[in-house]
């Protein structure tokens, strides 16, 4: 009975002591560090293509474009002509000093086995055109004239002209020479007139001027005659 008793004072101080030793959870722990950062993500796919933008302003207006032509003559220098019609595939000058010509005669027919008609062509030459006048061997010997009048005939045109520049000396009878044409373009029709600009506003209404002085007082007009005495009663 004895022994009984002392199992059951065991168990019992048993049970208590593991209940004093069983206590309430502890508090949470610190925060433990931060793990590594992880590989990179692949790439996303391309996105899709952005509004076209606004149409820019336009730029602005060109200069006036050039043509350029050049035919091969012979330099006329015959002193024996007696007209100034050039023969076909010759210029010829109206003044024996070339430079100080004031006009040239141009054969509608260009210098060539057959010479060949380029008179249409020479037709389109106008008045602000350029003409210049080169050697085909000499780079450095040429003229150039601006033309002021154009005067069609056949079977040549006369130009009349100004001279721009010069370079070598003048050419002789035969010499072979290019004529280059540079045409100016011609000018585009005027534009529209502009919208009528908006009133200005009324200007500010002026300060009164001064009162003029009054003006000195008249001279006393002259006394009047007497009149006639009335009739005494009777």
């Amino acid at each position: 009975m004895a022994s009984s008793y002392s199992e059951y004072l065991a168990d019992k101080t048993s049970a208590q002591v593991i209940q004093l030793i069983t206590g309430p959870p502890g508090p949470a722990g610190p925060k433990g560090a931060q793990g590594d950062l992880g590989p990179t993500g692949t790439q996303g796919p391309q996105g899709p293509q952005g509004p076209q933008g606004a149409t820019g302003a336009p730029g602005p207006v060109g200069q006036s474009g050039q043509s350029v032509s050049y035919y091969t003559y012979l330099a006329d220098m015959d002193t024996n002509a007696q007209t100034p019609a050039p023969a076909a595939g010759y210029v010829r000058w109206n003044n024996a000093t070339q430079t100080a010509a004031t006009a040239l005669h141009v054969s509608c027919f260009e210098h060539g086995v057959p010479p060949t008609d380029i008179s249409v062509l020479l037709s389109l030459v106008n008045a602000g055109d350029d003409v210049v006048v080169q050697s085909q061997i000499t780079a450095g010997q040429y003229q150039v004239w601006n033309v002021g009048a154009v005067v069609q005939s056949t079977p040549h045109v006369q130009w009349d002209v100004r001279l721009v520049s010069s370079s070598g000396a003048a050419f002789a009878h035969n010499d072979p020479i290019i004529l280059v044409i540079v045409s100016v373009g011609q000018t585009g029709p005027p534009g529209p007139q502009g919208i009528q600009g908006a009133t200005g506003i009324q200007g500010a209404t002026g300060i009164q001027g001064i009162q003029g002085v009054q003006g000195v007082q008249g001279a006393t007009g002259a006394t009047g005659i007497q009149g006639i005495q009335g009739i005494q009663g009777i």
